[in-house]
């Protein structure tokens, strides 16, 4: 897991503990399968909540460094290291909303981006859950954002930028830089700083570590 808080010029490497990593892998095993649909189940804060994944859009499925960055979500929330409620965050390339829906659940309000072909699948994680995330106290609302977009519609400022395995595209690779950079000098016009951003990732290639 890649922790890079704003005050940084590096990221930070942190690794998962085997009791998290252990949480992500054993989460396939709650899934129940009906053709291309998948309904899999997560927990925040002892809360439990269902994502519904449907394989139309090349992706069937949450990747395994998003499900460990959700597993993380909920560890440092629990344990009193992030408090989220009432705060503004950002996630991008949010897949199916599995980590978008858990930011929403700690009491955060979410602006959640994906690609239109996706967005379907991203509103439908929001609606299912809807109930939920207002009960938690937070909000969750889907966008159409591609890297390289304007970041107007992202509704900055935000307090937190939030991400998980994004980075396995290097065709894609400056053009997610220049959003990063977009977000963080709008914020800073915006209220005076940079926004802090946890990216998970699952490293495949030597050219996704170059690229952090």
């Amino acid at each position: 897991f890649f922790l890079a808080e704003r005050q940084e010029i590096k990221p930070q490497f942190l690794t998962l503990s085997s009791e998290i990593l252990m949480g992500a892998q054993a989460t396939p095993d709650k899934m129940s399968k009906k053709k291309a649909e998948i309904d899999r189940t997560f927990t925040i804060l002892n809360h439990e909540y269902c994502i519904m994944e449907i394989g139309n859009t090349g992706f069937d499925n949450t990747f395994l460094a998003g499900i460990a960055t959700q597993q993380y979500l909920d560890y440092i929330v629990s344990k009193g290291l992030l408090d989220l409620k009432g705060k503004r965050v950002i996630e991008l390339a949010s897949g199916f909303g599995a980590l978008s829906v858990g930011l929403a659940m700690c009491g955060a309000h979410v602006i959640s981006g994906e690609i239109p072909p996706c967005v379907p699948n991203l509103q439908q994680s929001a609606d299912i859950n809807k109930e939920r995330i207002s009960s938690a106290g937070g909000s969750m609302k889907v966008i159409e954002y591609s890297w390289g977009d304007p970041v107007e519609i992202c509704e900055l400022p935000c307090d937190y930028v939030f991400m998980s395995d994004i980075v396995y595209m290097s065709e894609l690779y400056d053009l997610q830089v220049s959003s990063y950079k977009a977000i963080c000098e709008e914020n800073i016009k915006k209220c005076g700083k940079a926004p802090p951003f946890y990216i998970g990732h699952e490293s495949r290639t030597f050219e996704e570590i170059e690229f952090f």
